[in-house]
């Protein structure tokens, strides 16, 4: 995608589907950012939910945290500790005895900058997913989460 509007779209935060469809309705020549360096995590996960949309790949943003309500009760939110910043699925055709069927199969991507640490329960999060049979591991580029998704490089 032309960098003007990729970079645009980051600063609006437009997500990478809704920059999908803009490109399926009108036309726009996509060619995304190769350079594989950027300032920011949401500069990557921009780029790698853009991608993964394109690809059929299902990747929604997961913040994780705690607020307190008008009470001071803490609010817990977003998946678990440690997963993925980005969460979804891909699917996936299975077993001769199941041709045709796809399977929904969990795909979980945290998103840091080249200088960015994974925290352990970060770490824990993706073993845990890629010991179930699901796509996960932490991603610095377009390049690492296609590798992660399983995707051609």
């Amino acid at each position: 995608m032309n960098s003007d509007i990729t970079q645009w779209a980051i600063r609006h935060g437009v997500s990478a589907q809704a920059l999908h469809e803009l490109d399926a309705l009108f036309g726009i020549e996509t060619q995304l950012l190769a350079t594989g360096s950027y300032d920011t995590e949401a500069a990557v996960q921009s780029e790698v939910r853009l991608e993964a949309a394109a690809k059929g790949i299902h990747l929604f943003r997961n913040n994780v945290g705690v607020l307190r309500d008008a009470q001071g009760r803490p609010v817990r939110f977003g998946l678990h500790p440690g997963s993925g910043d980005l969460i979804g699925w891909r699917s996936v055709r299975i077993t001769p005895d199941m041709v045709g069927r796809l399977l929904a199969v969990l795909a979980s991507v945290e998103v840091k900058t080249a200088t960015g640490k994974p925290r352990s329960d970060q770490v824990h999060w993706a073993k845990q997913v890629l010991d179930a049979g699901g796509f996960a591991g932490i991603a610095r580029n377009t390049a690492q989460a296609r590798h992660i998704l399983g995707l051609p490089l």
